[in-house]
Order: C-alpha cells, then sequence, then structure tokens
C-alpha cells in the first residue's frame, strides 16, 4: 500500500454540485456536465447497504490532466453532488481508462476507484484508490506498474465475500491477465497470465466462488470466456469459444447470475459481431452450466429487427448485487438518431429477454457506451449515459421515465389496474402463476413509500384489491408490485 504518489491530484467531498434538485419523473436528471465526449468511459455502481448511487465519467482533455469525475446521489438519482475526481499532471500523464466499484466489509461500505495511468514504472499503471463513505480512511494500492504497456481494464467483485476483488487487464502486446485481492484492494495477489492474445477483457464474479473473463481472442477467431473456480486460487480454467467465426467479434460484456452452486450457475456474454457486408449487430451467449459449455452466439433478440443503417455497437450486461435479473444495454440506430435499447433477463429463463425499451430522451454519443445497474433508491433499474456533441452525462431510472410500467413485459403474473385515472378508488387485479410472497406498496412521484397494501404469502390464483385513493392527492403515483421473482411497477394517476 502506498500514499498518493507525487503527481497524483484527488479531490473529495461535495466540492460542486450538479444543476438540481430536477424531478425524476419524465424527465433524464442531469448528473454533471464535464468535458467533450471524446474516447472516455462512463462507469456506475450502487451501494447494497442504502440503495446509494455512483456514477464516474473518464473526460480526456489534454492527455496529461486527464480527469475521473465521479458523482454520488443518496435519494434515487433526484440529485447528485461531486464525491471525489482524480486527474494526471504532465509527470504523470493522462489516463487511458477507470472503474468505479462499490464494496463492503463487517465496518461498512467501501468505495473504489480504479484508474489507469498513463506513465511509465512507479508513476504509471493501474492504481486502486479506497475510501469510505465520508472519505475517510483513504488508501492507495499500485495494482500493476508500466501503465504505459496497459490498455484496458476489468474489475468485479465477489458476493459471498465482498472483500474478494477480481481485476483483469490486457497490455499493448494483447497479453490477458488477472489477479485478485482478498483484503479490500490493500494488497494483490494470484497475478496470472492467461492468453498471449487477446484484447478488451471483461469480468464478472458469479457465486460460489465461480468468475468469468470474456475477450476479443483476435479479428478473426472470435470471443472466448475463461470460467475460473476458488475465487481464483486453484482456478481450475475452462477456456471456452463462442463464436469461432471469420467475420469479426468485438467488445464482450460478462455478467453471471450470483448463484450457488456454481455447476449450475447462468451466465451470459454481449458482444459486437461484425458481417462481410459491413454490418455489425449485436449477439449473446450463454451457459447454464457455469461455463463448462457456451452456446453458440445468436442475434440477441430485443434489436433483432431491420434497422437502416446497421453499426450496432457498445453491449454492456451486469447483474446487480443485490438483483437476480440480468440488465442489458447497447447503442443502437433508431432513426433519426443513436438510442440505447434495453432489455433485461434472468437465470431462471436466459434466453427469454423482456420489457424491451428504448432511451433517447437525449441524443447518446456515438463514442462509447451506456451502463445499466439497480437500486432500491430509486425501485428498480436505472442507466446512465453520455450525451452526443455535449459535457452532459444523464441518469435515467426506467421504473419512472425510460419504461414505466414495463409495459413489453412478458410475465406469468399479470396485472391490471383500473379506472385510470382515478378519482376515488382503483381495483388492481393480479394473476400468481404460482404460490407465493406478495409485496405490494404505492409510492409518490418521487419514490417515497405512500402505503403498504399487501405483505402476504398467497397460494397460485386470481386476485381482486380496491386501492382507496381519497386521502391521496391529486398526482402521479407508483404501484410497485413484488409477486414472486417479478417486479411490476404500474403508474396510477389520481384525479380530483
Amino acid at each position: 500500500a502506498l500514499a498518493p504518489p507525487s503527481g497524483f491530484n484527488y479531490e473529495g467531498l461535495d466540492q460542486e454540485t450538479s444543476p438540481g434538485p430536477v424531478p425524476l419523473f419524465g424527465n433524464d436528471v442531469l448528473v454533471m456536465a464535464h468535458g467533450m465526449p471524446t474516447n472516455g468511459k462512463i462507469t456506475t455502481d450502487q451501494d447494497v447497504n442504502n440503495g446509494d448511487i455512483y456514477v464516474s465519467l473518464l473526460v480526456p482533455k489534454s492527455g496529461v490532466d486527464d480527469t475521473v469525475y465521479t458523482y454520488r446521489s443518496t435519494d434515487g438519482g433526484n440529485n447528485w453532488a461531486l464525491f471525489t475526481r482524480q486527474f494526471g499532471t504532465a509527470t504523470v500523464g493522462g489516463i487511458k481508462d477507470h472503474q468505479v466499484l462499490i464494496g463492503r466489509d463487517a465496518t461498512g461500505t467501501w468505495f473504489y476507484s480504479f484508474v489507469l495511468y498513463d506513465g511509465a514504472g512507479s508513476m504509471g499503471g493501474i492504481w486502486a484508490l479506497r475510501m469510505r463513505r465520508d472519505n475517510t480512511d483513504l488508501l492507495w494500492t499500485q495494482v500493476v506498474a508500466s501503465g504505459d504497456t496497459i490498455n484496458r481494464i476489468t474489475v468485479d467483485r465477489n458476493i459471498e465475500d465482498p472483500n474478494v476483488i477480481f481485476l483483469g487487464y490486457h497490455t499493448a502486446t494483447s497479453n490477458i491477465r488477472i489477479c485478485r485481492s482478498n483484503d479490500n484492494t490493500s494488497s494483490w495477489t494470484n497475478f496470472i497470465y492467461l492468453s498471449s492474445v487477446g484484447r478488451r477483457p471483461s469480468v464478472a464474479a458469479g457465486g460460489d466462488g465461480y468468475g468469468y473473463i470474456a475477450y476479443q481472442y483476435d479479428d478473426t477467431t472470435g470471443i472466448r470466456v475463461a470460467r475460473f473456480q476458488n475465487n481464483l486460487i486453484t482456478p481450475n480454467w475452462v477456456f471456452s469459444s463462442i463464436d469461432p467465426d471469420a467475420e469479426g467479434d468485438f467488445t464482450p460484456s460478462v455478467a453471471a447470475a450470483r448463484t450457488s452452486p456454481g455447476t449450475s450457475q447462468v451466465a451470459w456474454v454481449l458482444y459486437r459481431h461484425h458481417h462481410s457486408n459491413g454490418n455489425a449487430d449485436i449477439r449473446v451467449s450463454h451457459t447454464t452450466n457455469g461455463g463448462s459449455s457456451w452456446s453458440t452466439g445468436a442475434a440477441w433478440p430485443p434489436i433483432d429487427n431491420p434497422h437502416n443503417t446497421w453499426d450496432m455497437k457498445y453491449p454492456y450486461v451486469r447483474v446487480s448485487y443485490n438483483s437476480p435479473l440480468l440488465r442489458a444495454v447497447a447503442t443502437v440506430p433508431e432513426p433519426p438518431t443513436d438510442s440505447i435499447v434495453y432489455a433485461f433477463s434472468r437465470s431462471t429463463s436466459p434466453t427469454t429477454w423482456e420489457a424491451r425499451g428504448v432511451h433517447n430522451d437525449y441524443r447518446i454519443t456515438g463514442e462509447y457506451g451506456a451502463r445499466v445497474d439497480y437500486s432500491a433508491d430509486c425501485l428498480g433499474g436505472y442507466i446512465v449515459y453520455r450525451q452526443f456533441a455535449s459535457a452532459n452525462a444523464w441518469f435515467d431510472a426506467y421504473n419512472f421515465t425510460g419504461i414505466e410500467e414495463q409495459t413489453g413485459e412478458r410475465s406469468s403474473n399479470i396485472v391490471r389496474l383500473a379506472p385510470n385515472p382515478s378519482s376515488s378508488a382503483a381495483r388492481l387485479s393480479f394473476t400468481l402463476a404460482n404460490a407465493g410472497s406478495v409485496h405490494i406498496s404505492i409510492y409518490d412521484a418521487a419514490g417515497k413509500l405512500v402505503s403498504t397494501i399487501l405483505d402476504e404469502h398467497k397460494p397460485a390464483g386470481n386476485y381482486n384489491l380496491t386501492l382507496d385513493n381519497n386521502k391521496l392527492a391529486a398526482g402521479i403515483y407508483f404501484v410497485k408490485l413484488n409477486l414472486e421473482a417479478d417486479q411490476i411497477t404500474k403508474t396510477l394517476t389520481v384525479v380530483r
């Protein structure tokens, strides 16, 4: 562990704020406005203890003072404040890559910022900055030296033991490597040379000590996935090629169910596929046996439809620590501008993709992709992205804005709400396909709990509830239903 080396710069909590407050419902929320979107990167993670959301943005500047800005929201994305920023100098060089990650131990939350500084020897390389939510207990650790030979980093943490963090990277000579920390980034061990041919790795931790790292093998032989066990201590590697064609496959993103046992674990890889005619689409592969075998890559169903221009790119998949759903986004031409396409899947039906939504309140930049995650603070998933030809980075909690009612969801649990709008009472009807727990609550437009309607275990069957709206003020409300593994949200409009 090292103190911040000479030439590194760091600033702490709440030094500036984004313009706010902005009502979440009906609007994307501005997270920050810094620099222009040129070869940068946006990442995000959330605190499972309290729902806080962190968004981190790399802003390239002159090549020697590139800056990573990290903003935090403690109220479900309505308001944002600067949490920290890191930047290089003429001594150190610029920043080539970064990723934010939230972990925890027995005493609370850890914030991690992994930054790849473009420098030589001890002045560059991959550094981990660790701190508490209140900016205390700062610790800098150099993970890998010689940053001028490293091009990309990727990190994830273990679900059973959040102290364990995995970091993958690839070098300028296309070597793929991976290492681990089992003490919240204080030290790093198990440095493993994985492949002499590979680029753009993506790492994901599953449950039961399983983990996955996907990477481009080369331009002509597709995507490879390496599965490891035992939290990388005795890895028992299994290597698979999931699309070994000659047309070109790029930028894989991997995510895994955080479940045990590993032998039946589900994981997914999304990646960009080039066709011989010049088009590019998004493909998907999955495993149901913990990476022992993978399905052949196939077109990702949410965007398997005609487009005027096929230049699909920047796939990203994520299984959050406290949500069973796999969420995925990709950048897709949806005339007249590029858009973010979102959909989700689940380990019980890994080939089914639900709730397709197209997000384009502000046109996404075509230079790098969006990110998706889950936070209990915004009652579901959220998307962060960078606006085209703008300094703006935006947040969209899609239970409220992008996909208000999950209208594309193909659930076996059917829900109806009528009349809507309602002036006095509304009937909530739902069909429970299987016996299970039922939790129904009403939230206002700001995301605050108004009342809990039902919290019981119910047998399969049809149910009707009357919602008395006489005590509610006129406005927009959200009826959230947790039916077994399903999360369904209905919008209720109360009029007077």
